[in-house]
C-alpha cells in the first residue's frame, strides 16, 4: 500500500475539520490473493478509526447513525455499506494505476471473518451513567472502558457529581426525586412508590448490572391517570426525548419480529403502551430473562445477535398476565380514585407541566440520581434486604441495596400481587381443585384422565385452554399427547390453595401417571416464591 494525502471527510464527520489533511493509502486490486487484499482493506479501515466509526457488537460489524441532532442509532453494516467505507478510507486502483472501485470480494470477506481488531460497541446512552467501576461516564464519544458510545444533547448540563458523595447525600437525592419527579402521582403503597424510583434509577446504572432487567408494569384501574405520563417522564430523563411507544401485538410470531426491530438500534428504553389484553407473549418473556437476543434479519437469510441492554415498560389498566411474566416483571400501581382522572385540576400538583420541568430541570435529575448511586458504589456496595427475585439478581441485589441505602424501602414488596394476575394459574387454581374433588391424591393414568374430561361436564368446565387445545378434533393418543405437554409444564408448581401436580410412573402399566396432592404451609411461607 502506498500512502496519498486527501482533503475529505471520512465516514464520521465529526472526525475532521473542514480542509484537514488526511493520508490515505493507495490499494491496487489487480491480480491479487484474496486474503493479502482483504488484510489491506481492513488495514485502510482501522487507520482512519480514530476516533472510532466502525466497530463490532456481537459478531458483526456496526457503525453509529445520526437520527437526530442528539439522536444516534446503532446500525449493522452490510457490503454496500462497507463498500462505501473502503472508498472513503483507500485509493484503489487497478495494475494500470487507473481509479477503480473498492473490490466487493473483499468487502463480503471482511463481513465474514469470525472477528475484527476493532472497538467492541455494548450500546449508545444518552446521559451520563455508572460504570462498573463506580465511576460516572461523563466525556462524550466511545468510552473504551465500557463499550459505550455517550452521544448527549446538546444543551443538557449536569452539575458535578461529587467524588465521594455520602449517605446523607444519597438520601437527599433520593427525596429529591420522590419528591419533584414522581411527587404527584398517587402510588397506591409504598411497593410502588420504591419500584418507579427503581425503574428511574435502571438505566442510569445499567453497566453495572450483570444479566437482565425485569418489565416495569405502570398500571392503574382507569386511563388517564399518569402511567403512560411516567414512562414519558423516565423517557425524557433518560434520552432527551419523548418516549416511542410501541404495540404489543397479538400474535407471538409478530412479537418476536417486533422485538428484534426494537433492539437492533440499541435503545436504552422500550416502553409498550396501552395493554388492553393480558400479557401473554412467549417471546417477550423469553426477551425479558435474555442478555442476547438472536433472530433472523428480515428478508435475509442471516441471524443477528443483539445486545438485550434496554430497560422494558409497559403502561396498562388492570393490566392481566399469563405464563411466566408474573415472575419477570416489577408492579408500579397508581389510583387517583377518581372516575375521570385526566379532569383534574393540575394547577394543584408541584409541577402542573411536569414534562416541561422534567426537561428544564434534566441535569439537576440526573446529578441527584448518579449522586445516589455513586454514594451507594463508595459505601461499598451495601446489600439490600429484597429477596432476589429469579433470573434477575444482579438487578434485584443492586437496586435494593441502592434504595435501602437512601432510605427506601419496599422494593418488590407488592410482588404477590402479581402472582394474583396470573390468568393463567388461575384456570389451573380451579382445575386441579376440580381434579382433587375426583381423583383425591392418588395418582392416575392419561386414559383416566381422558375419560373423566370427555365424561365430566363440570370438570370439563374448568379446564384451561391449553387442554381444550389438545382435546380439539384430536383422536385419543393425540390428546393424550397434548394434554400430557400441557401438564408437564405444570407439575412441582404450588398454587394458591395448596395443590401441586406431581408426575410418576405406574410401575405395573409401565406409563406415566400424575397426581394432584395438598401442600401443608404455614402462613408464612404461602407468598409466591421467587
Amino acid at each position: 500500500m502506498q500512502q496519498q494525502p486527501e482533503t475529505a471527510g471520512a465516514w464520521d464527520d465529526d472526525s475532521l475539520s473542514p480542509g484537514e489533511c488526511i493520508v490515505l493509502p493507495k490499494i491496487c486490486v489487480s491480480k491479487r490473493y484474496l486474503d493479502e487484499l482483504t488484510e489491506d482493506c481492513l488495514d485502510a479501515i482501522m487507520s482512519q478509526n480514530d476516533p472510532p466509526s466502525v466497530f463490532q457488537r456481537n459478531g458483526s460489524l456496526a457503525r453509529l447513525k445520526n437520527v437526530t441532532e442528539s439522536k444516534i442509532e446503532i446500525e449493522l453494516i452490510n457490503k454496500d455499506m462497507l463498500v462505501g467505507k473502503l472508498a472513503r478510507s483507500a485509493y484503489f486502483v487497478n495494475d494500470k494505476d487507473v481509479p477503480v472501485s473498492p473490490p466487493k470480494g473483499a468487502a463480503s470477506d471482511i463481513l465474514s471473518l469470525p472477528g475484527w481488531d476493532l472497538p467492541i460497541l455494548s450500546g449508545v446512552v444518552s446521559t451520563p451513567v455508572l460504570r462498573k467501576d463506580g465511576t460516572v461516564l461523563t466525556s462524550p464519544g466511545y468510552d473504551e472502558a465500557s463499550g459505550l458510545y455517550y452521544r448527549p444533547s446538546p444543551d443538557l448540563y449536569v452539575p458535578e457529581i461529587r467524588e465521594e458523595p455520602t449517605r446523607s447525600d444519597a438520601v437527599r437525592a433520593a427525596q429529591y426525586l420522590l419528591t419533584e419527579v414522581l411527587g404527584d402521582f398517587p402510588y397506591v403503597d409504598q411497593a410502588s412508590r420504591a419500584n418507579a424510583l427503581a425503574s428511574l434509577m435502571t438505566p442510569l446504572v445499567r453497566p453495572v448490572i450483570d444479566g437482565c432487567t425485569p418489565l416495569f408494569l405502570f398500571d392503574k384501574p382507569t386511563p388517564g391517570s399518569g402511567a403512560s405520563l411516567q414512562v414519558e417522564i423516565m423517557s425524557n430523563i433518560v434520552t432527551s426525548r419523548a418516549a416511542n411507544f410501541v404495540r404489543q401485538s397479538d400474535s407471538d410470531e409478530e412479537m418476536r419480529k417486533q422485538i428484534t426491530a426494537w433492539l437492533r438500534p440499541g435503545p436504552q428504553i422500550i416502553a409498550i403502551d396501552n395493554i388492553d389484553t393480558e400479557i401473554h407473549s412467549a417471546s417477550l418473556s423469553s426477551v425479558l430473562t435474555s442478555t442476547t437476543w438472536d433472530d433472523r434479519i428480515l428478508r435475509t437469510s442471516k441471524v443477528a445477535s443483539l445486545p438485550n441492554l434496554a430497560s422494558w415498560y409497559g403502561t396498562g389498566n388492570n393490566i392481566q398476565l399469563n405464563g411466566d411474566i408474573p415472575r419477570r416483571a416489577c408492579l408500579i400501581r397508581i389510583d387517583a380514585k377518581v372516575d375521570k382522572p385526566w379532569e383534574r385540576d393540575t394547577n394543584q400538583f408541584r409541577h402542573p407541566d411536569i414534562i416541561e420541568w422534567v426537561r428544564n430541570n434534566r441535569g439537576e435529575i440526573l446529578a441527584n440520581a448518579l449522586t445516589l448511586a455513586r454514594a451507594w458504589y463508595v459505601a461499598g456496595k451495601p446489600k439490600g434486604s429484597t429477596k432476589p427475585l429469579g433470573s434477575f439478581e444482579s438487578w434485584t441485589k443492586i437496586l435494593s441495596g441502592m434504595l435501602e441505602f437512601a432510605g427506601i424501602t419496599g422494593l418488590l414488596e407488592n410482588a404477590a400481587e402479581l402472582a394474583e394476575r396470573d390468568a393463567g394459574s388461575d384456570e389451573w387454581t380451579f382445575f386441579f381443585a376440580k381434579w382433587h374433588d375426583i381423583f383425591g391424591p392418588k395418582p392416575i393414568l392419561m386414559k383416566e384422565l381422558l375419560n373423566e374430561l370427555w365424561r365430566d361436564e363440570d370438570l370439563a368446565e374448568v379446564m384451561p385452554e391449553k387442554i381444550a387445545e389438545a382435546l380439539r378434533g384430536a383422536r385419543t393418543r393425540g390428546a393424550g399427547i397434548g394434554v400430557g405437554k400441557a401438564l408437564a409444564r405444570k407439575t412441582e408448581v404450588t398454587y394458591s390453595n395448596g395443590l401441586r401436580l406431581v408426575r410418576g410412573k405406574d410401575a405395573h402399566a409401565g406409563q406415566k401417571n400424575w397426581a394432584v396432592i395438598k401442600e401443608e404451609r404455614a402462613d408464612s411461607e404461602q407468598a409466591v416464591g421467587r
